[in-house]
């Protein structure tokens, strides 16, 4: 980014900044899951007349960059007398464990929206990711074996609210034990306010995991939408049969805990 560029943007981010009580919160997150079609899912709710639009689709307030105030984070959103509803999709927010508690602070019962893909196809996604953005340096295999340690090194970050670069790019395993995840949201939100869906279905139906939303969102459908997905993997490139075996038996377990708690809808 050129040094003109970062001036403009600057300016602009501290000219929203000047106005913050005059800006809405967000009336619901899409937290997670990474890989999970959130991206599409955000694009498909936009298009909505009554849904407006966040300056930033991914604004990771409450991941990375709480220490930045309330005013920051309003900085990102319509003014209020704006028609309708906002939200802002942050997929990390599924998964950090300070995320739940910040977000009931500052936005009380918000709305929630989590889309869930199945844990073996989502961390090869996840890796193809981190690989083609050449943060990833190591094969698919190395970077398995290397999961648990990277973790344990960022873990005193993590939990310190400090940004942990190995728990958000590296954490392909762990984020696909769903199960522990939202029980951490569960402990803070009513369930009534967390909508759950699954990716493969929402993937292969956009338009009725979009209805649903909507009407979770207590709205009704308007106008033509175009379901057109985004951030996909382009690769034809199929998770190494060596590795298959590994991953159906790691998350075994994972898929049982979340069938547990969330119903027979979401196995795999």
């Amino acid at each position: 980014m050129s040094i003109l560029r970062r001036i403009v943007k600057r300016v602009e981010l501290e000219s929203r900044i000047a106005l913050p009580i005059a800006r809405k919160l967000p009336d619901f997150l899409i937290i997670g899951a990474q890989k999970g079609g959130t991206t599409s899912l955000y694009d498909y709710l936009i298009q909505h007349p009554d849904i407006s639009s966040a300056f930033r689709k991914e604004v990771h307030f409450f991941d990375k960059n709480y220490d930045r105030g309330i005013s920051w984070y309003k900085s990102f959103f319509p003014f209020r007398e704006k028609v309708g509803i906002t939200g802002e999709a942050s997929p990390f927010y599924l998964y950090h464990p300070l995320v739940p508690k910040r977000v009931k602070e500052e936005l009380g019962n918000i709305k929630l929206i989590v889309l869930l893909r199945d844990p073996v196809q989502r961390t090869f996604s996840h890796y193809k990711m981190e690989k083609r953005r050449g943060i990833e340096k190591h094969s698919f295999q190395e970077a398995l074996e290397m999961e648990e340690q990277r973790l344990k090194e960022g873990e005193g970050k993590l939990l310190s609210g400090k940004f942990s670069h190995n728990h958000q790019f590296f954490s392909y395993l762990d984020r696909g034990k769903y199960a522990d995840q939202l029980e951490r949201w569960f402990e803070i939100f009513p369930r009534e306010n967390i909508y759950i869906a699954k990716s493969e279905s929402f993937f292969s139906d956009p338009q009725s995991t979009y209805n649903e939303v909507l009407h979770f969102l207590g709205l009704e459908p308007k106008g033509a939408i175009e379901f057109t997905p985004l951030n996909t993997d382009k690769s034809r490139t199929k998770i190494p049969k060596e590795n298959m075996q590994f991953l159906n038996q790691y998350f075994q377990t994972e898929n049982k805990k979340l069938v547990n708690l969330i119903g027979d809808k979401f196995s795999w």
